[in-house]
């Protein structure tokens, strides 16, 4: 029997399911190559080459933990940066 895998937070009990069955098969190295560089075309072309969202990424190798991870690290930056901000509009009016 496949178990889910263990997490500290709270998520759907099936949500590792859908992540690890509805998985797209990886870019190959040459499609890659062929599509790198910084060129954006419009939204209807990304959402039709890539249904899932992806550009270059693999989903299968995304997991709870470094979804989680990244989201404390932009928490503490964005609490960073506004305390920093605040206290320089306080500095400023007083």
């Amino acid at each position: 029997m496949v178990r889910p895998p263990k997490s500290r937070s709270p998520k759907p009990a099936y949500a590792w399911l859908i992540h690890r069955t509805n998985t797209p098969p990886p870019l190959s190295e040459e499609f890659i190559r062929d599509h790198a560089g910084d060129f954006h075309g419009p939204a209807s072309e990304h959402a039709r080459d890539f249904p899932d969202g992806r550009v270059g990424s693999h989903s299968e190798l995304a997991n709870i933990e470094h979804g989680e991870a990244l989201i404390a690290a932009a928490a503490s930056d964005l609490i960073s940066e506004f305390t920093s901000w605040f206290s320089g509009s306080i500095k400023k009016n007083t």
